[in-house]
């Protein structure tokens, strides 16, 4: 990747207030009554209420991108922050050996999670904390698929600072690159920017801790 092309990337202008539903601003506190809403409501609409980047085919290259880190860096446990209804990996082989572990806020979306796996190694636990992300080893990999941008400012701010330390590995991926609040931009490394493939004018991005630049997947 060209250093005028990540340039621009980093220029791209920070969206502070969340996006995606009614509430620009709220506290943490407020989150669970928000997002168990949403899916009450399905406000989203597509693939169980978890929006239409849920749906595998809108989601090729984040699935591409997912599993060279699973399969480069031996990745023995998936924790999925936000995992919404299991939609997008509901039909999905994971490899024998890992172990998946899905976290929401949403009672709702853990239910429908609960309907939609069929993997035995699997489970999902309700969230109320950053703090009770366990982190792990290295061979633990967290990832934040399509959350950060429904958030304010200092909530994200606040996760970033949660999990930097807990993890080796972290993918984050939101609908645009600018849901990485400044402060954090130069702990993170780019991966990817590509359209959206379900939305031709919305463009997502995915990003990764920069724990250990030595075993980035950048070229």
């Amino acid at each position: 990747m060209s250093e005028k092309l990540i340039d621009k990337i980093l220029e791209v202008n920070y969206v502070k207030d969340a996006t995606g539903h009614d509430h620009k601003t709220f506290e943490y506190d407020q989150m669970e009554d928000i997002f168990q809403e949403i899916y009450k409501t399905n406000r989203w609409r597509k693939a169980d209420g978890a929006g239409s980047g849920s749906i595998p085919e809108n989601a090729q290259t984040w699935l591409k991108i997912l599993f060279q880190h699973v399969n480069k860096f031996k990745i023995e446990e998936i924790h999925d922050f936000g995992c919404g209804p299991y939609f997008l990996y509901k039909d999905l082989q994971w490899p024998q050996s890992l172990k998946y572990i899905g976290y929401d806020v949403s009672d709702i979306a853990l239910e429908r999670a609960d309907l939609n796996c069929t993997n035995p190694k699997a489970v999902f636990e309700k969230i109320k904390s950053f703090d009770d992300l366990p982190g792990g080893g290295k061979n633990n990999l967290l990832i934040v698929k399509e959350v950060l941008q429904h958030w304010p400012h200092q909530i994200r701010l606040d996760f970033l600072n949660s999990i930097k330390n807990k993890y080796k590995w972290v993918l984050i991926q939101g609908s645009a690159t600018s849901t990485i609040p400044p402060e954090f931009k130069d702990n993170l490394v780019f991966s990817e920017r590509y359209a959206h493939e379900d939305k031709a004018n919305s463009e997502v991005g995915i990003w990764k801790f920069n724990n250990d630049p030595k075993d980035s997947l950048l070229t």
